[in-house]
């Protein structure tokens, strides 16, 4: 089979000299696959510089990256290679700003291999438009890829997310906005399976100018193996109570991320457990809390024509991501189709023993599976390991 195999790639339709160099396979490298973080906190800790209810914003950043940092540590196995935590004074890896935030999203999606995984949280305010058509921090779309979504004083728009960095939340002279299409065009090659949580909410009795609306960056963000998860749709608002009375979608997310769990059983786990989707609100209890999920890449749920789009179809990927694991993948299947069979040997033939150089050619780096930059014999040896295998 190895023969054939190698026959396969190393044969071209002329000039190619026949040759079958000998390969002894191996089991599958354990650095093969390793999971990178980028944690990004909106909300400064000074006490001085953020609303007294606002706390719980820059807590959940800390929870997820202790979160991440339990199992690094207490399971190597996991294969957290990396943690990066960007603070609003600098104070762990680095100052979150839309440049620093955007390299890092930029540089991870430009290097990391198929078979790593990228993890994006957000904790923070953020901006878009309720369902009336009502702006708040939000901007009208400046590139049509947002569709109709809106109706108001006679005439149909889209609108543009952002996440609201806020050095000074007393100062809004300071704060930054990080745009869904710049962000959509920092993940742009990205070829590692990516998952995005976006933990953008107000207060539960605030009336600040800036909110959520995180489900509007699931039609921008949506793509080949990428899990996005909001606490709230595309229209309303995610919901912290300032003294942690209540806890939210996002606190039992978390919680369940660190035990290990898959990504569709955390997301289920918490929208059961969200206490703001059972909130009394002195009179009767009410659903505050409409979380999204998109695994498939459909850029479904999303708000069109004035109303919510769902989608049933959803859960197959989430379900095989564990953060930290490899599972759900299966190392080789270089064109997604779920078994490793002769149109990925046909890939690799394709670019044999050319050197990987430029981010933008994205099939060429998923040939490369080992990741060390050209595509070779090691990358066959892996392939045949995990011939005609399926998920």
């Amino acid at each position: 089979m190895l023969i054939y195999l190698l026959a396969i790639i190393l044969l071209s339709q002329a000039q190619v000299q026949m040759s079958f160099p000998s390969v002894t396979i191996k089991q599958q490298p354990e650095d093969l696959f390793n999971t990178y973080a980028l944690i990004i906190s909106g909300i400064d800790p000074d006490p001085t510089k953020h609303y007294p209810g606002s706390a719980p914003l820059y807590r959940r950043a800390d929870m997820m990256y202790d979160a991440l940092d339990y199992l690094r540590t207490l399971y190597p196995e996991t294969h957290i290679a990396d943690i990066t935590y960007l603070t609003m004074n600098g104070s762990k890896n680095g100052l979150a700003t839309p440049i620093t935030v955007l390299n890092w999203i930029r540089g991870y999606a430009n290097s990391l291999s198929m078979w790593d995984t990228l993890l994006i949280f957000y904790s923070g305010h953020g901006g878009g438009a309720y369902a009336d058509g009502r702006i708040e921090s939000g901007r009208v779309d400046t590139n049509d890829d947002e569709g109709l979504e809106h109706y108001k004083d006679g005439g149909w728009f889209g609108v543009d997310e952002c996440l609201t960095l806020t050095p000074n939340e007393y100062d809004n002279t300071t704060w930054q906005e990080i745009w869904d299409d710049d962000i959509q065009e920092a993940l742009g090659y990205a070829i590692c399976r990516t998952v995005v949580v976006l933990n953008g909410c107000k207060e539960i009795d605030s009336n600040s100018t800036t909110s959520c609306f995180a489900g509007g960056f699931i039609d921008d963000l949506s793509g080949e193996r990428r899990v996005i998860i909001t606490p709230a749709n595309e229209t309303s608002t995610a919901y912290y109570y300032s003294n942690e009375k209540y806890k939210g979608f996002v606190y039992y997310l978390i919680n369940t991320i660190k035990l290990e769990g898959d990504l569709k059983t955390s997301f289920d786990y918490a929208v059961a457990n969200d206490e703001f989707n059972h909130f009394w609100n002195g009179q009767e209890f009410v659903c505050l809390e409409t979380p999204w999920l998109d695994d498939d890449g459909d850029r479904l749920p999303n708000f069109v024509n004035g109303s919510d789009h769902l989608d049933d179809d959803q859960g197959w990927f989430s379900s095989k991501v564990i953060i930290g694991k490899n599972s759900g993948m299966l190392i080789g299947d270089i064109n997604n189709d779920r078994v490793v069979d002769i149109a990925d040997a046909a890939i690799i033939r394709h670019y044999w023993e050319q050197a990987v150089t430029d981010p933008s050619e994205m099939l060429k780096r998923k040939a490369d599976i080992n990741g060390d930059w050209i595509v070779d014999i090691t990358d066959v040896s892996i392939l045949v390991m995990n011939w005609q295998k399926e998920i």
